[in-house]
């Protein structure tokens, strides 16, 4: 059974209990800004832009949305032991039990704004394998584009190193370059696409904790590089 709201980009939950769906159509038949669907079923158009989904049900969900949904950005939510699991498996969030629907809104509201984002004050364009902004386009890998869309989805936050290793699925001791690369690769394209950023905008490190996407709404440089 499907239920949508008046407006705004679509998101599905998959295998939600009866008693959660019933408290979740109550609040998002309150708010216009997402629509909302309660389906198993994936050949709905349109596409939705968010699947979310509880972490015990990882292993189906991957099984019934296969390649063709690998774009669609995918939160789970569950207990907090099977965070990295839904990490490894291309998730781009997790909400850790217990939470609340105001947090789960908030958290939609991040995924689905992922296609246009701030850089050193500039907006850009985002998409798998694309990147446009006021000074040009150009093409991203896919381990690009999800490193890309964990910084977009937490602007102006330290996001951890090992976070990307579970996006990317990747062993970060086999691997343990790797997310510097796609880094290195991003800030020139990033740079490309605005024409110049500030010095103290754009994907700043860390030390010894992760890389941050400067929004250019506010620049916090101590500790970054």
């Amino acid at each position: 059974m499907t239920v949508e709201t008046r407006g705004g980009p679509i998101v599905q939950f998959l295998s939600t209990e009866p008693e959660l769906e019933a408290r979740l159509r109550w609040y998002f038949d309150r708010v216009e800004d997402v629509q909302v669907r309660f389906s198993n079923d994936l050949h709905q158009q349109p596409t939705p832009d968010v699947l979310v989904f509880p972490a015990e049900e990882l292993a189906h969900v991957i099984e019934m949305a296969g390649y063709g949904y690998s774009h669609v950005p995918r939160m789970a939510y569950g207990p907090g032991p099977l965070l990295k699991a839904c990490f490894n498996a291309g998730c781009g969030d997790f909400l850790r039990d217990p939470w609340d629907i105001d947090e789960l809104h908030i958290r939609l509201s991040r995924s689905v704004t992922f296609r246009r984002f701030r850089v050193g004050g500039q907006v850009l364009e985002m998409a798998p394998g694309y990147l446009s902004g006021p000074k040009g386009s150009c093409g991203i890998s896919h381990g690009e584009y999800l490193v890309l869309r964990l910084l977009v989805g937490h602007p102006d936050e330290v996001v951890p190193r090992e976070v990307f290793f579970y996006a990317l699925r990747r062993d970060v001791s086999t691997d343990s370059r790797l997310v510097d690369v796609y880094i290195s690769r991003l800030r020139k394209k990033l740079d490309s696409a605005v024409g110049s950023l500030p010095e103290e905008a754009g994907i700043q490190s860390v030390r010894g904790v992760g890389y941050r996407l400067i929004s250019g709404n506010s620049f916090v440089p101590n500790g970054c590089e």
